[in-house]
């Protein structure tokens, strides 16, 4: 972190008066090599409000589980794509059925019992 000193009262108040997106700049003198540009605040900004949406969309919607009997000839992913919603990307179905099965890798077997999403 740069410490600025001041040779000058005027040159303090010149500083003062500069608006926040250009004092952080490396070269307050041009509009150019910005540390921080009022583009990458807006995209910040845009970035972690969907954030916060998508976590209270999903903290509002308990997540159901339904218990599934795998049967000869199903994948991770065949499955998955069954109780995707339309639209929706099965690959994230898949990563989530694994982390609630607490499954290491995609295979599975007959017989075995798969906790799914449900809706």
């Amino acid at each position: 972190m740069t410490v600025a000193t001041f040779p000058t009262a005027h040159a303090a108040r010149r500083i003062a008066d500069t608006p926040v997106i250009e004092a952080i700049g490396v070269d307050a003198g041009t509009r150019t090599n910005h540390l921080v540009s009022p583009r990458l605040i807006l995209a910040m900004l845009l970035v972690a409000a969907v954030s916060l949406v998508a976590t209270s969309v999903r903290a509002d919607q308990p997540l159901t589980l339904d218990p599934y009997t795998v049967r000869s000839g199903d994948t991770l992913w065949s499955i998955a794509a069954e109780v995707t919603d339309e639209g929706a990307d099965v690959r994230e179905t898949v990563a989530t059925v694994r982390e609630i099965n607490e499954l290491t890798h995609s295979t599975i077997q007959p017989g075995q019992v798969l906790l799914l999403p449900g809706g």
